[in-house]
């Protein structure tokens, strides 16, 4: 599967052109607060490494450019990987969703969107048995997208971020059976 399409967003795979607005992405001040800094050189690096996951096939690792549909812009990403330093020891088969999104594109719903799609194709295509997130426990507007999409909080804990500094973060989560339930009666996506 090359792309997911949303209402208002196309999830596809990395090029090796979109290190320039990765670079963007992860160099803006309040987007590296909450995930890390990236030089270009770094920016070209991380893109590579995804293009060479999407190569792999992986099942255990999936990475999404999220693009704008009316633009095409690249305006952040998603991925499903192994989880790690989550906050508790993991359902086997578990997956971690992460992300990160353009400055200028917060507070519109995309990531909300994004998530959502992921949550899906990870359920439907990947067949998980449960997904996690985190995100610290500052960062009220992540800790409101992984709601809005359906992960249900868990717990709250100490992350041990380089330079060997503990943050604290929340940990939410939403399994298989939790997913049917909801997308059942049509609340998963209200």
């Amino acid at each position: 599967m090359d792309s997911l399409t949303t209402e208002r967003l196309i999830l596809r795979k990395f090029t090796g052109t979109d290190w320039r607005a990765v670079h963007e992405i992860f160099s803006h001040q309040d987007v590296a607060r909450y995930t890390y800094a990236m030089d270009a050189a770094q920016s070209r690096d991380w893109v590579t490494r995804r293009i060479k996951q999407q190569y792999r096939k992986s099942k255990t690792a999936v990475s999404w450019a999220i693009t704008l549909r009316e633009q095409e812009r690249l305006i952040g990403y998603i991925e499903l990987a192994p989880p790690l330093n989550i906050g508790r020891v993991c359902v086997p088969g578990e997956l971690a969703l992460e992300y990160a999104l353009h400055r200028s594109f917060w507070g519109r719903g995309y990531m909300t969107e994004a998530a959502r799609e992921m949550i899906d194709f990870a359920f439907e295509t990947l067949q998980v048995p449960q997904l996690a997130a985190t995100c610290e426990t500052s960062n009220i507007a992540s800790a409101q997208v992984l709601e809005k999409a359906g992960l249900v909080y868990a717990a709250t804990f100490e992350k041990l971020e380089p330079g060997f500094v503990e943050v604290p973060h929340h940990r939410y989560e939403i399994d298989k059976a939790r997913y049917e339930t909801e997308a059942g009666h049509g609340s998963f996506l209200d």
